[in-house]
C-alpha cells in the first residue's frame, strides 16, 4: 500500500511539474490530427510525451530559469511543420467546418484562431524541451542573459557602427553610383519580355515554377518585400541594397582599405554581365539573385571571422541554394580566393587544409539542410519538384561517374572561354587580348612574387594548385546541371577581377621578409645605428635610398655592394608597381565596357519593346475584323515568329549573345504562356488562348502549315472555332 501510494503522489508531482510540458505538446499532436487522420501515429506522440513528462525533472523551473532565444525561432519551425497539412487542407476540412457551425465563427477565423494556439503551444513545447534536455553549453542564450546584456550589447553595436560607418556609407554610395550609372535606364522603364512578361504577376504564373525549380525561398522573399508583381524601380532599390552589403562583408572580409580599390571592386560586383542579362530580360529574379549573392558572400566572411563560422556559415548557404542555386559557385570562388591570398601572406600549409576541411563540412552542411527545407516547401506549397528538364535539381544525380569527369573538363575549358569571350560592345578580338592579358600579366605577377618571397615549397605548390582549382569552383553549375549554363549562372567568373584587384593590392604591398630585413641591415649598417627604420608601405624603399646615399660617401666596398643590391631591389620594386598599374588600368576598361554594354542593353530592349506593342497592335485590329471572333471567348492560337520583324538590329550584334537577348520578338519559344501574359500585361486586352493540347494540335496541322504568314490575306482564320494568326 506505501508503495501503491508513494507511486501515486511520484506521478501527481511530476503532473504537477511538468503538466503544461505534456498538454502543449498533446496540442500540436491534435491540431494535426484534425487533418491528418493517423491515430494510430498520435497515439504515439502522447504515449512519448507522456513518458517524457514522467521522467524530466521540474520543467517549469526550467522556463523560468532558461527561457532560450532559439526557443522561439524552433519553435516556429515546428509551427511550420505541424501547419504543413494544416493550412493547406484546414479550410476544406469537414471537422473543422461542423466546428467553426457549432460554435458559430466564420471558417478562417477558426483557422486563424486554432494557429495562434498553435503557435502558443508550439513557443512552449520547444522552450521546454530545449531548456530540460539539452546541456547548457548547447543553448545559444537566454531571454534573461539577453535582457542583462542588452545594454552592452548596444554599446558594442554603436562602437561597431562608428568603426564601420564611413566604409559602409562610401560602400552603399559607390555601388549605387555604379548601379545607377548601368542599370537606371532599365530601372526606370518596363520593357519586359521572355521570362519577366510571363512571370510579371507571380502568383499566376512564378511562384510554382520556382518552388518547381528548388528555388523554395523565393516566394518567401516576395512576401515579406515587394509582392508578386515585377516593380522595377522597387526591384532594383532592393538589387543595389544587397550588393552593397555584398560589398561591405567583402572589404571586410578581403581588409580592404584604399578607396579606389573599394570603388572598383564595386563596379565588378555591379556592372558584371550576369547582372546586366538579368536585368535585361530578367529583372523579376534580379533581387532575389542578388540577396542570394550577398548570403554566398556573408557564408564566407562567418566562416573566416569565427572559429565556429562554419557552422554558422551552414544557414546562409542554405538560404543562397534556396533563392538561385547558382550563386554557390561564388561561395566556393571566395573560399579560394580568401585560401589563396592566405598563403600568400605566409600562411602555413597546415592551417589552409584546416580551414578548407572546414569550409567543405559547411557546404555540405548546408546542402542538406537546403535539401530539407526544398521537401519540406514542396509538401507545403503541394507542388512535387521538377524532373528531366533543364532547371531540375536531379540532373546531376542521375548522370554517370564517367560523364561527370567529362563535365568536369567541359566546365573548367567553359569558365575560362567565359572570361575571355565578355559580351561586350568592344570588338571581339580586343575583348579576348584585354582578358588574355589580365590573366596572364597577373599570372605572372603571382609567380614572380612567389619567387621573390620567403614562402616555403609546399606553401607554393598550394598555392598554383588552388589558383588552378579556381575554374572548375567557378564553374560548379556545369557539373551539377550536366553542362546546361547560362549567363546567369557564371557571376562567380567575373570574380576573377577581384582576384586580379587584390593581386595588385599584394604587389605594391610590403616586399619578401628577406628583402626588409636586408634593407634594415643596409639602412643600420651604413646609417645612424641608433635610428627607427621607416614603417609603412614605402619604408623599405626610404630605407634603400637612404642607404645608397651613404654607400655613395663610403669607399668601402661592402658599402657599395650593399647599394647595388639595393639599386637592384628598387627596380623591381618599380616593376611590380608598373604590373599592378596596367592591371589596375585594365580593370577600369573593362568596367567602361560593361557599362557601356548594360546600356546598349537597355535600348535594345526598350527598342523591341515598341517595335512589339506596335506590330501586335495592328494584329489585334486584323484578328478583330474577323466574323465570328468575340473577344474574350473565342481561343486563338498563334503561329509561328513574326517574319515583318527585323531578326537583329544593325549595331547590337554583340548584346544578342546576352542570355534572354537573342531575339527581337517578346518571346523566342513563342509558346502559349507567353502569348497569354502578353495581351495580359502589355496590351490589356482580354484575348483567350487556346489550351496547350489545341495550340499544339493546331500548329501542327496541315491547313495550318497551307496558311500564309501576316500581313498577307488569309494569315487570320477561324477553324474550327478557333482564331488561328499565323505570325511566320
Amino acid at each position: 500500500m506505501a508503495g501503491q501510494k508513494k507511486k501515486k503522489m511520484y506521478v501527481k508531482e511530476k503532473l504537477r511539474k511538468n503538466g503544461c510540458f505534456f498538454i502543449s505538446g498533446c496540442a500540436l499532436v491534435i491540431l494535426n490530427a484534425l487533418t491528418i487522420p493517423r491515430l494510430l501515429a498520435g497515439l504515439i506522440a502522447a504515449a512519448f510525451l507522456l513518458l517524457l513528462t514522467l521522467r524530466l525533472k521540474d520543467t517549469k523551473e526550467y522556463a523560468r530559469a532558461h527561457s532560450s532565444v532559439a526557443s522561439a525561432v524552433l519553435s516556429v519551425f515546428l509551427l511550420w511543420l505541424s501547419g504543413r497539412y494544416f493550412f493547406v487542407n484546414m479550410i476544406n476540412s469537414s471537422k473543422l467546418s461542423a466546428l467553426a457551425d457549432k460554435i458559430k465563427i466564420p471558417i478562417r477565423g477558426t483557422v486563424l484562431i486554432v494557429a495562434v494556439v498553435c503557435a502558443a503551444c508550439s513557443f512552449y513545447f520547444v522552450n521546454l524541451v530545449l531548456c530540460a534536455l539539452l546541456p547548457k553549453r548547447v543553448r545559444i542564450c537566454t531571454l534573461t542573459e539577453l535582457m542583462e546584456k542588452l545594454p552592452d550589447l548596444r554599446k558594442a553595436a554603436s562602437r561597431k557602427w562608428e568603426e564601420n560607418k564611413k566604409t559602409f556609407l562610401f560602400c552603399m554610395l559607390v555601388t549605387f553610383a555604379w548601379g545607377l550609372a548601368a542599370h537606371a535606364y532599365m530601372f526606370f522603364n518596363n520593357s519586359v519580355s521572355h521570362d519577366s512578361l510571363v512571370e510579371f504577376n507571380a502568383a499566376v504564373h512564378g511562384t510554382d515554377l520556382k518552388i518547381q525549380s528548388g528555388r523554395v525561398f523565393v516566394p518567401v522573399y516576395r512576401a515579406i518585400s515587394r509582392g508578386v508583381l515585377t516593380l522595377p524601380w522597387m526591384i532594383g532599390l532592393f538589387s543595389l541594397l544587397f550588393i552593397g552589403l555584398a560589398l561591405f562583408l567583402t572589404v571586410k572580409l578581403f581588409a580592404l582599405k584604399s578607396a579606389w580599390m573599394i570603388a572598383l571592386t564595386a563596379g565588378i560586383l555591379t556592372t558584371n554581365i550576369t547582372v546586366t542579362a538579368t536585368t535585361a530580360t530578367y529583372i523579376h529574379d534580379l533581387d532575389s539573385n542578388m540577396l542570394s549573392l550577398l548570403l554566398a558572400v556573408c557564408a564566407v566572411y562567418l566562416w573566416k571571422r569565427f572559429d565556429r563560422g562554419f557552422l554558422y556559415g551552414i544557414i546562409p548557404v542554405c538560404l543562397s541554394l534556396g533563392l538561385y542555386q547558382s550563386f554557390v559557385s561564388v561561395t566556393i570562388t571566395l573560399i579560394l580566393i580568401t585560401l589563396i591570398m592566405e598563403l600568400l601572406n605566409y600562411e602555413k600549409v597546415q592551417n589552409i587544409l584546416k580551414k578548407g576541411i572546414k569550409s567543405i563540412g559547411m557546404l555540405f552542411g548546408g546542402g542538406l539542410l537546403y535539401f530539407i527545407s526544398i521537401r519540406i516547401g514542396c509538401r507545403i506549397a503541394g507542388y512535387s519538384l521538377s524532373t528531366g528538364k533543364v532547371n531540375s535539381l536531379d540532373t546531376s544525380l542521375s548522370t554517370p561517374f564517367r560523364e561527370l569527369l567529362g563535365c568536369a573538363v567541359k566546365g573548367y575549358v567553359a569558365a575560362l572561354r567565359t572570361f575571355v569571350s565578355e559580351t561586350s560592345l568592344f570588338s571581339d578580338d580586343f575583348t579576348f587580348m584585354l582578358h588574355v592579358l589580365l590573366l596572364a600579366i597577373a599570372l605572372m605577377a603571382v609567380i614572380f612574387g612567389l619567387s621573390q618571397r620567403e614562402i616555403h615549397i609546399p606553401e607554393k605548390l598550394l598555392t598554383v594548385l588552388l589558383i588552378l582549382l579556381m575554374p572548375m569552383g567557378m564553374n560548379v553549375c556545369y557539373i551539377l546541371t550536366d553542362g546546361y549554363v547560362h549567363l546567369l549562372m557564371y557571376y562567380s567568373v567575373w570574380l576573377i577581377h577581384l582576384f586580379i584587384l587584390l593581386i595588385v593590392r599584394w604587389l605594391m604591398e610590403s616586399p619578401s621578409l628577406g628583402e626588409r630585413g636586408r634593407a634594415q641591415e643596409c639602412f643600420w649598417e651604413t646609417g645612424s645605428p641608433e635610428a627607427e627604420a621607416p614603417s609603412g608601405d614605402g619604408g623599405w624603399l626610404e630605407m634603400s635610398g637612404k642607404a645608397q646615399e651613404a654607400a655613395k660617401d663610403s669607399e668601402t666596398a661592402n658599402d657599395r655592394e650593399a647599394a647595388n643590391a639595393w639599386e637592384a631591389a628598387k627596380n623591381r620594386a618599380v616593376v611590380k608597381k608598373g604590373a599592378a598599374l596596367v592591371l589596375t588600368a585594365m580593370v577600369c576598361v573593362v568596367l567602361l565596357g560593361n557599362v557601356r554594354t548594360s546600356n546598349a542593353a537597355y535600348l535594345k530592349k526598350d527598342i523591341e519593346y515598341d517595335a512589339n506593342l506596335s506590330f501586335f497592335t495592328r494584329v489585334v485590329s486584323k484578328m478583330e475584323e474577323v466574323d465570328g471572333y468575340v473577344t474574350g471567348e473565342t481561343e486563338v492560337v498563334f503561329v509561328g515568329k513574326p517574319n515583318s520583324l527585323f531578326e537583329s538590329m544593325s549595331g547590337f550584334g554583340h548584346i544578342y549573345r546576352l542570355t534572354g537577348s537573342g531575339s527581337t520578338f517578346f518571346s523566342p519559344s513563342a509558346s502559349h504562356d507567353y502569348f497569354q501574359a502578353y495581351f495580359d500585361y502589355v496590351l490589356l486586352n482580354p484575348a483567350v488562348m487556346a489550351d496547350l493540347d489545341t495550340w499544339n494540335e493546331v500548329r501542327q496541322s496541315k491547313e495550318v502549315r497551307a496558311m500564309p504568314s501576316y500581313p498577307d490575306e488569309g494569315s487570320i482564320a477561324m477553324m474550327d472555332g478557333v482564331l488561328v494568326v499565323k505570325l511566320g
